[in-house]
């Protein structure tokens, strides 16, 4: 398959990323922020895409921080772990030393079930919207099914079509109620 120049440079970019060359990295950055488009000028499909791809690599760096967080809290945790403090018990007192103690206490923060908390919220509500749209997008079928079949005028349809959508509504609310 013959890739366009814009794939070809996107690819060559995302290997040259990987090589963690600094001066390539701070060209990046510069490129990126030369060629930036404000998010009030994109379409909300577009901004939408942007907005998710950004949660995206926010989590990413997170968790990059949690793990490396972790790994520091290990190391030093196995420090302290491999020097007892017990230097002096044998009586040799010139080569004691205070005996610093090591507590790890995690640093729980509420942000991070916050985020998670709006998220969930966040999903819920696309969800709502998108059974709202099918449960929309129905009545309005049905009703159009229903006015082909009784043969109505486009001006008759027009008239009519506010009441039978209302009318089918009803009628879903009403089955939906009895399914409960």
């Amino acid at each position: 398959m013959v890739k366009s120049r814009s794939e070809i440079c996107k690819v060559n970019r995302k290997r040259l990323k990987e090589t963690y060359d600094e001066t390539y990295l701070r060209k990046e950055r510069e490129r990126r922020r030369k060629n930036y488009v404000h998010s009030a000028v994109l379409s909300t499909a577009e901004r939408a895409v942007r907005r998710y791809k950004v949660r995206e690599a926010v989590k990413r760096c997170r968790e990059k921080k949690k793990r490396i967080a972790l790994e520091r809290d290990r190391t030093a945790q196995s420090e302290s772990l491999n020097t007892s403090g017990y230097g002096s018990v044998g009586g040799s007192a010139e080569n004691s030393e205070n005996l610093v103690v090591a507590m790890q206490f995690p640093n729980r923060a509420v942000g991070p079930r916050n985020r998670v908390t709006q998220e969930l919220k966040r999903a819920n509500q696309q969800l709502k919207e998108l059974k709202m749209a099918n449960l929309n997008l129905t009545r309005k079928s049905s009703t159009e099914k229903l006015m082909n079949r009784a043969g109505l005028a486009t001006i008759q349809k027009n008239k009519v079509r506010k009441e039978i959508v209302f009318g089918n509504a009803v009628a879903a609310q009403l089955q939906a109620k009895a399914k409960e």
